[in-house]
């Protein structure tokens, strides 16, 4: 739900969504490092002014309690530790390759938008 109307004090930009495959154009107003105010950017030639009720709770998802701020690798034991990027990155492309040059559809994967949520698609044989 749009916030109050943003003061001369608060940052507003153009930006888009990233919550699924449409990114919707928006328009937002940031202070204190909180997005303060979200509209529909209707300059926005794609989505032409239209955004969902997750865009207008996109402040709420960005400072979650249970969002993930560092890379996490799991454990034996089923946990999970924290790594490095560097670190990350290199585990990922380690099993990346091997995969992809075996069986490379079940390497690739794309995001297409969809009725409900974001929707993962993976190639089967």
């Amino acid at each position: 739900m749009p916030g109050p109307t943003p003061s001369a004090a608060r940052a507003q930009t153009s930006t888009a969504c990233i919550l699924c495959s449409h990114n919707c154009g928006l328009v937002v107003a940031v202070e204190d490092g909180h997005l303060c105010r979200i509209e529909p950017d209707h300059r926005n030639p794609i989505t032409r002014g239209y955004i969902c009720n997750k865009a207008y709770s996109l402040d709420r998802y960005v400072h979650h309690a249970q969002r993930v701020h560092h890379p996490l690798r799991r454990t034996a034991d089923g946990g999970f530790e924290r790594v490095t990027w560097d670190r990350a990155i290199a585990d990922i492309r380690a099993g990346y390759w091997p995969c992809a040059r075996s069986t490379p559809a079940a390497a690739s994967g794309w995001s297409a938008p969809a009725a409900r949520a974001t929707t993962w698609a993976f190639p089967t044989r």
